[in-house]
């Protein structure tokens, strides 16, 4: 029972940095998208 806790906790904090990282990962595209826009509309 204990491995299998220990388990769910990895998972649980790997998830947590997968999400971060493609946050980040979406955060920049959209910061890409906007200076590509911008760099059309000059």
């Amino acid at each position: 029972m204990r491995h299998a806790q220990i388990i769910v906790l990895r998972t649980r904090s790997n998830v947590a940095i997968i999400t971060r990282v493609f946050g980040i990962a979406s955060n920049s595209e959209q910061v890409m998208r906007d200076a590509l826009l911008r760099d059309r509309s000059i």
